[in-house]
C-alpha cells in the first residue's frame, strides 16, 4: 500500500496529477490531515507523533495491513520521516519529495544568505523571524499549528528525528527539485531567491 502525506496546509488534491500512474503500481491512499482540505479540525497539535498515530488509526479503520510505502512532500516529507521514528516495523519504504529541511541546522541555514552577501545583522533578523516570528494569522488555525510544530522542530534542530536512525531494512528515496521555478509574485524583493536556491 502506498500512502501519500501532503505538504504544509496542502489538501490531498495536489497529488491528483500523479495518482493515475501510481495506482497502476499499487493500491494507494491520500487523505487530509485534520483542519486541512475537507477534514474537520481537531484539538490536537500536529506533532510528528500525533500525525503518525492518526494515520495508523485511519489505516486500521480501513483494514489496510502493513507494510506501507509512505510518500511525503515538503512538510509531509518530515511527517513520513517521523513515522519511521514511531512505527519503523510497519514500513516497506519512504519516498521524500522536496522535504521540509530537516537536514539543516541553524548554522547551515545561515550560509545561504551569507554567501549572497547579506550582512550578519540582516541574517540574524531573518533567522529570528524564521524561528521565533509571529504566526501568519491569514491562514487557518490548523495551518498555523503546522507552522508552530515545524518551528519547534527547527528550534530543537529536529532532535526528535535525529535521535532515531532510519530502519536499515527499508529503501529511502529523496527527490528534490532541480530547477528554480518560484512564481515571480512569491519572490523576495530584498534578495535573489534563485541564487539562494542554487547555493542550497
Amino acid at each position: 500500500m502506498i500512502v501519500f502525506e501532503s505538504g504544509w496546509g496542502t489538501p490531498m488534491g495536489h497529488w491528483n496529477r500523479i495518482l493515475n500512474g501510481v495506482s497502476e503500481l499499487s493500491p494507494l491512499i491520500t487523505y487530509d490531515r485534520p483542519g486541512i482540505g475537507e477534514s474537520e479540525p481537531d484539538n490536537e497539535m500536529p506533532t510528528i507523533k500525533n500525525v503518525s498515530d492518526k494515520l495508523i488509526k485511519i489505516l486500521k479503520y480501513l483494514d489496510i495491513e502493513s507494510p506501507y510505502v509512505l510518500v511525503g512532500h515538503s512538510l509531509g516529507g518530515l511527517y513520513v520521516r517521523g513515522f519511521a521514528v514511531y512505527y519503523p516495523d510497519l514500513l516497506a519504504g519512504l519516498v521524500i519529495i522536496d522535504p521540509a529541511d530537516f537536514t539543516e541546522d541553524k548554522v547551515s541555514r545561515r550560509v545561504y544568505y551569507e554567501e549572497i552577501g547579506m550582512s550578519k545583522e540582516r541574517v540574524d533578523e531573518m533567522m529570528q523571524a524564521i524561528y521565533y516570528g509571529p504566526p501568519n494569522l491569514k491562514v487557518p488555525k490548523s495551518v498555523q499549528e503546522e507552522s508552530q510544530v515545524l518551528g519547534e522542530l527547527r528550534e530543537s534542530e529536529f532532535k526528535e528525528i535525529k535521535q532515531s536512525p532510519l530502519p536499515k531494512n527499508i529503501p529511502v528515496h529523496i527527490i528534490t527539485g532541480g530547477r528554480f521555478d518560484m512564481p515571480e509574485r512569491m519572490r523576495s524583493k530584498e534578495f535573489d531567491d534563485e541564487a539562494v536556491f542554487k547555493i542550497k
